[in-house]
């Protein structure tokens, strides 16, 4: 077995550390991805509860007689339901062509 002359130590010394300040590095940048990441998701959480309660409002609306003034910007009145049955079929096709983009997001 040879021993190892003081350059040598040194220089493992070096490269022990330099591995150790790269895994701290590491460390400190999958924690803040990760962090990063669950932050994403909680605002995704709060964005879709808000969503829902806007298509719950609208939803409510649905049956109860009212109308709308210049939906087709020519100055008629149509009812809601009408407004209502056609947004429900477009995000209905919306939802299909993500879907077959392999992009189910909404």
């Amino acid at each position: 077995m040879t021993k190892l002359t003081d350059s040598q130590r040194q220089l493992i010394d070096q490269n022990v550390h330099t591995i150790l300040c790269l895994r701290g590095v590491m460390a400190k940048v999958l924690y803040e991805s990760e962090k990063a990441g669950w932050e994403e998701v909680e605002r995704l959480k709060e964005e879709n509860e808000q969503l829902k309660r806007f298509k719950t409002y609208f939803d409510e609306l649905y049956g109860q007689g009212l109308e709308i003034s210049n939906w087709h910007q020519n100055g008629d009145i149509e009812p809601f339901d009408s407004f209502h049955d056609s947004a429900e079929a477009e995000m209905t096709v919306i939802q299909r062509i993500q879907e077959g983009n392999g992009n189910a997001s909404m």
